[in-house]
């Protein structure tokens, strides 16, 4: 009886901070600033469990060279869109001419740098909501960025296959 109470807690919780927690409702909007300051919480996923859901760990990347990541003494596969991880703390300081907020994150509403064209975050604190910088939500904002790169490149999508 209890693991179904915390089950059907849990699965409200979630269905709270991921659907209200956002920018697009009032109550979001409102919380969105204070979560935005002091952080997210932390809620613990194993690495068994990410390299059981198909992820590819590289080395650590270094910086960028025409275009490409670079990493120290290893082979780096040369991709046409390149999603940087970087950890819970961004580091962005080897990006020149980011825009930032009062808070020194990116000024990319949604993920989008509006002054560095092709310049798109995923997983930023508070980036759409809440679970944004979750490895349960930054699914809804990772697809919000394709779209803006498909769009870029000129590649639509049907109206039903739309990931925002």
């Amino acid at each position: 009886m209890a693991s179904t109470v915390v089950a059907v807690a849990g699965q409200l919780y979630w269905a709270f901070i991921y659907r209200v927690l956002t920018i697009a409702t009032p109550i979001g909007r409102k919380a969105g600033p204070k979560i935005h300051s002091r952080g997210g919480a932390l809620i613990r996923i194993s690495m068994k469990q990410v390299l059981a859901a198909g992820v590819t760990l590289l080395p650590r990347l270094t910086g960028v060279e025409g275009g490409a990541p670079m990493a120290e003494g290893a082979s780096v596969p040369r991709p046409s869109t390149v999603i940087w991880a970087t950890g819970f703390r961004p580091g962005l300081e080897w990006i020149e001419g980011v825009p930032l907020d009062a808070g020194g994150l990116p000024d990319a509403p949604r993920g989008v740098v509006a002054s560095m064209p092709g310049l798109f975050f995923v997983g930023m604190p508070f980036q759409f909501g809440l679970t944004s910088q979750l490895l349960g939500g930054v699914g809804r904002g990772a697809g919000y960025v394709v779209e803006r790169i498909a769009a870029r490149q000129g590649v639509t999508r049907p109206d039903d296959a739309s990931l925002t």
